[in-house]
C-alpha cells in the first residue's frame, strides 16, 4: 500500500483494494512491486492479487486476470481469501500464499479454518490480515498463520510494542508481524 519499509526484516505488499478499490491501477502496482523487489531483494514474502472485499467469486475473477502480471514481476503471489471461498475453489498450484481477508468473524471461523488447514497441507504461506488484538493474534497462531498484519503498532508504537511482545511470549512461537 506504499507504506515506508523498515530497514530490516521481511515485508508483504498489499494491493490497497480494501481501502480504495476505485484507485487500483494494475500497471502502477506492478511497477511498485518491481521497485520494492529491486530495493529490498529477498525480503518480500508475497504481494496480494487484487481482491473484492466480501466477494470470493469477484476476487477469483480478478486473480485470473492479474496473477500472471504479478508473477511476471518475480514476486510470490497471494490470493486474498474472502467469505464463501472453499478449498475446492482455490487455485492451489498458482499461489504462493493465502491471505485470510474478509470480515473479522469470518477470518477466525470454520470456513477460514478449513482454508488454513489446506494451505498448510499444500505448503502455502498462510497470512491473516487485520490482526490488532491479542485474541486475534492467538487465533492466527492457532490456525497456523506464518505472518499477520495490522495497524496495532502504527497507532501507538511505544505503548503497543511491549504488548505485541507479550502476545508473542504468550504463544511461545509467533507468526511474523508484517509491517
Amino acid at each position: 500500500m506504499g507504506n515506508r519499509l523498515p530497514a530490516h526484516g521481511y515485508f508483504a505488499i498489499d494491493n490497497g483494494c480494501f481501502a480504495h478499490p476505485e484507485k487500483f491501477d494494475r500497471d502502477k502496482y506492478a511497477d511498485y512491486i518491481t521497485r520494492q523487489l529491486a530495493l529490498y531483494p529477498g525480503r518480500c514474502l508475497f504481494a496480494t492479487s487484487p481482491d473484492v472485499m466480501g466477494d470470493h467469486a469477484g476476487t477469483l475473477r480478478k486473480f485470473a486476470t492479474h496473477a500472471d502480471q504479478l508473477r511476471g514481476t518475480g514476486v510470490p503471489v497471494a490470493l486474498v481469501a474472502q467469505p464463501g471461498l472453499g478449498c475446492e475453489d482455490v487455485p492451489w498450484g498458482e499461489i504462493d500464499a493465502l491471505f485470510l481477508g474478509g470480515g473479522t468473524p469470518w477470518r477466525s471461523g470454520m470456513e477460514a479454518g478449513a482454508l488454513a488447514v489446506e494451505a498448510k497441507r499444500q505448503g502455502v504461506w498462510l497470512h491473516m490480515g487485520m490482526v490488532n488484538t491479542a485474541r486475534r493474534f492467538r487465533a492466527a497462531r492457532s490456525m497456523g498463520c506464518d505472518s499477520v498484519d495490522g495497524t496495532f503498532l502504527k497507532w501507538g508504537p511505544k505503548k503497543n510494542w511491549p504488548r505485541l511482545l507479550s502476545w508473542m511470549d504468550e504463544v511461545g512461537t509467533s507468526p511474523v508481524m508484517v509491517l
